[in-house]
């Protein structure tokens, strides 16, 4: 003969269900309490060991795109040999002697492409090293790129306004680069 249910109900098992549960608990709370520490313990120890090995990932990684950033910048530099002043200067005066465009836009864009690559770099340095020295060296290089773009743009946008225009700004020294004290 099969024993007498204790429990009717869904509910008076749940009810029956937790007052035993409590019971245990209060019974054994200090071995629970220690294997929950020891658990959280073992737990936290694996997450610092990960962040470590991603850290140590992280250093490889920031100084491939820290290299990448020098690159393109000593590229940016040989581009405009001696200097940046001197280079827009140049590009100004060879087209008020020669009349062409061209030249002002191609290098223009050859400017804006290492540009854009810089400011990838810079958000790749942001995103793995964050708000630091690295990050900071690399946004002044994208800001001495940007300053040269700006200045190019500058007298392209002049010489579409024609050319007597540009000549008149040049020779008043009212263009941007002119204006520029380092």
């Amino acid at each position: 003969m099969a024993r007498p249910r204790k429990h009717f109900t869904p509910q008076e098992k749940k009810a029956a269900s937790r007052i035993k549960s409590k019971l245990y608990y209060d019974r054994n709370w200090a071995e629970i309490s220690a294997a929950r520490l020891k658990k959280r313990n073992k737990n936290r120890m694996s997450i610092s060991m990960l962040q470590l090995r991603n850290h140590a990932r992280g250093d490889v990684v920031l100084s491939g795109y820290l290299h990448d950033a020098q690159t393109l910048y000593t590229a940016f530099r040989t581009f405009i040999h001696p200097g940046r002043l001197t280079y827009i200067d140049r590009a100004c005066t060879t087209y008020i002697k020669t009349q062409d465009q061209d030249q002002l836009q191609h290098d223009t864009r050859h400017l804006t492409d290492i540009l854009s690559a810089m400011r990838r770099h810079e958000n790749d340095v942001l995103e793995v090293a964050g708000l630091g020295s690295d990050w900071k060296a690399v946004q002044d290089k994208v800001a001495h790129i940007q300053l040269v773009v700006m200045w190019l743009e500058d007298l392209a946008c002049w010489a579409m306004d024609g050319y007597d225009t540009l000549c008149s700004m040049y020779n008043d020294r009212l263009l941007k680069y002119q204006m520029y004290v380092d």
